[in-house]
């Protein structure tokens, strides 16, 4: 039982140590909580994959349509050239 008590008290210290550092680790992890929900927020209201290549597909079709309509639309409105 030589030394006992000073390796107990070694490790008593060493463990008061642990709860200090993990006492100024826990604000830290809190605040990094609060910022991961606000995080989550923003990015649950991007757009999805699937709404911007239906977007850009229709938008492609339109200018599609619009270009292989022109004389027909040049001629509803009475703009054909001359």
């Amino acid at each position: 039982m030589n030394g006992l008590e000073a390796r107990v008290a070694s490790l008593e210290a060493y463990t008061d140590a642990i709860r200090s550092d993990v006492a100024a680790i826990k604000p830290d992890v809190k605040d990094s909580r609060e910022r991961l929900v606000r995080i989550e927020e923003r990015v649950s209201a991007l757009p999805t994959k699937g709404y911007i290549n239906t977007a850009v597909v229709g938008a492609i079709t339109l200018i599609g349509a619009f270009i292989a309509f022109q004389a027909q639309i040049q001629a509803f409105f009475g703009t054909l050239p001359q």
